[in-house]
């Protein structure tokens, strides 16, 4: 799955696994709309998978990976 989404994003953006069923995606110079936009693309790409998406955006949603980690869980459990 982190080959797959690493194709579809562009150059500067990373895709990390956390864990088996989990990944992080690094989106630089994206602000909180770009990264909706995004998650909905991904969506489509991987809507037969059943992925979830929790966005977090630095700095507003926190100050450090912690902060972003804790504040992407609440938006995963949310929806």
């Amino acid at each position: 799955m982190k080959r797959l989404l690493q194709k579809k994003l562009r150059e500067i953006d990373e895709v990390l696994m956390l864990d088996d069923n989990l990944l992080a995606l690094v989106l630089p110079l994206t602000d909180k709309e770009g990264a909706a936009t995004i998650i909905k693309k991904l969506q489509e790409w991987v809507a037969e998978k059943g992925w979830r998406f929790g966005p977090a955006v630095y700095p507003e949603n926190g100050g450090n990976g912690k902060e972003l980690f804790g504040y992407a869980q609440t938006a995963i459990s949310r929806s």
